[in-house]
């Protein structure tokens, strides 16, 4: 392991201990890692098509948060691992290998958008499980009016149900 999957190892035990009374929040790490685990161990063991596979990967996590997931931030992590996929799909059909070579960088910049994804992601588990974690803290001491309480409102909508489950009937 490198630096940076070290890196982002420590990141997905941290988003999951933060959002340890969110089980779907674990559920989803534990998706995530398997994404991020197998395509490396992929192209550690030097196996062909390493950015489709990746690319398949990423779409099984996409799927399985569209199917399952029920609150809207997991939504949220449907649309970064949508972008994931695009990312994929952009650098096997061309334009960011072109624009790494264009710019001496190699894979570097597909490598480093994947890790985008990834962290943002990571960023989006830990911040609703931190909220959590603030919200219940803030109804404890409810004897005063804190200035994060509007925050945390705003982010505890993303606890709410999200609005259109999957294959929803479409409106006439």
């Amino acid at each position: 392991m490198n630096e940076f999957q070290i890196a982002l190892l420590i990141g997905a035990v941290a988003a999951s201990l933060l959002s340890m009374q969110l089980p779907r929040a674990q559920l989803w790490v534990l998706t995530m890692t398997a994404a991020f685990v197998f395509p490396t161990i992929w192209q550690r063991a030097d196996l062909p098509f390493h950015p489709a596979f990746t690319l398949g990967c990423d779409a099984g996590v996409c799927l399985a948060i569209y199917f399952f997931g029920r609150e809207k931030w997991e939504v949220g992590l449907y649309r970064i691992f949508q972008a994931s996929v695009l990312t994929s799909l952009l650098f096997l059909a061309g334009p960011i290998e072109v624009f790494g070579t264009v710019f001496l960088m190699g894979n570097y910049v597909y490598v480093a958008m994947l890790e985008f994804w990834n962290w943002l992601a990571l960023l989006v588990i830990g911040g609703v499980g931190l909220s959590e974690i603030l919200k219940g803290r803030v109804h404890e001491n409810s004897s005063g009016h804190w200035w994060g309480a509007d925050l945390l409102g705003s982010v505890s909508a993303w606890r709410t149900s999200r609005q259109a489950q999957p294959f929803h009937k479409m409106s006439k």
